[in-house]
């Protein structure tokens, strides 16, 4: 019988597969199986997934993690590679170890965190009662209002400021509903809307007034996306997030301060900030 040699067997050996690159855990998942992959893209899309798509989203992202003992850091860490900033929503999953989550992982998908889309309508600076001053800002706040109009959208409050009726000397740099955000005046300069005269509020702080029509939840995920960019271009933290309320003493925004202007019980302030916090990590 003959006897390959060590040569012969070293000639037929494979060549040794080029090392991966390290991937973290969620991308390993993820890359492993596409057709969860092309879920969480729908989710991104849509913000929907019926339960049969739930469940293999927990099931191909998690691994059964929901249903054993795992560290709070290491779901967290999972939730933010497939775009899930709800700090709720991560505290609450990492704690579950029933099937019960299902309903709650819809409304965590829809409420995946995408881009804002973004328009610049500058209202002139010949606007009545000067609402656009025109004066130089260098922002060290944002202060966060909501509309107190459960009908007008974003293209409406933008409307209202060269509305020929409207006689107040108040103006906002941005406003958000649930499907866009409007940019009215420059940020780089003055608008009125603390109600504190010539105070830090008008001088020192951008604005955004979140509109209070709509979806409710999608229209809040939409203000603290664009509220943690606004804040990273101004190299600013959610520490310089602030209430109108901060400013003048008025109950706004009151979607976030009072109970019977919520959609949801835990939309809170704390809540609010809190989910800037984690966007901007």
């Amino acid at each position: 019988m003959l006897v390959p040699t060590s040569s012969a067997i070293a000639r037929l050996r494979p060549f040794a597969p080029a090392p991966k690159p390290k991937t973290n855990l969620a991308e390993r998942v993820l890359l492993g199986n596409p057709r969860v992959e092309n879920l969480l893209l729908e989710a991104q899309r849509t913000r929907r997934l019926n339960p049969a798509e739930v469940r293999i989203v927990i099931d191909g992202v998690f691994g059964g993690a929901l249903l054993q003992p795992r560290s709070f850091a290491l779901v967290q860490s999972i939730l933010r590679a497939v775009r899930v900033y709800d700090i709720k929503a991560q505290r609450l999953i990492a704690g579950f170890v029933a099937l019960s989550y299902l309903a709650y992982v819809q409304r965590l998908f829809r409420m995946l965190s995408s881009r804002v889309p973004y328009r610049i309508d500058h209202i002139p600076t010949t606007t009545a009662h000067n609402r656009r001053p025109g004066t130089k800002l260098t922002p060290a706040y944002l202060t966060i209002h909501s509309t107190a109009n459960d009908k007008s959208k974003a293209s409406g409050e933008r409307a209202w400021l060269t509305n020929a009726t409207n006689n107040r000397t108040a103006s906002f740099h941005v406003v958000v509903d649930e499907s866009e955000a409007i940019e009215c005046i420059p940020l780089n300069e003055v608008a009125w809307h603390a109600g504190d005269g010539s105070g830090n509020g008008n001088t020192k702080s951008l604005s955004m007034e979140i509109c209070e029509s709509g979806d409710r939840a999608k229209t809040l995920r939409n203000a603290i996306t664009l509220a943690a960019k606004l804040l990273r271009d101004q190299g600013l933290a959610a520490a310089n997030l602030r209430k109108h309320n901060d400013w003048s003493g008025k109950i706004c925004p009151r979607i976030l301060l009072e109970a019977t202007h919520r959609k949801d019980a835990g939309d809170t302030w704390k809540w609010f900030t809190d989910e800037v916090a984690a966007i901007l990590g």
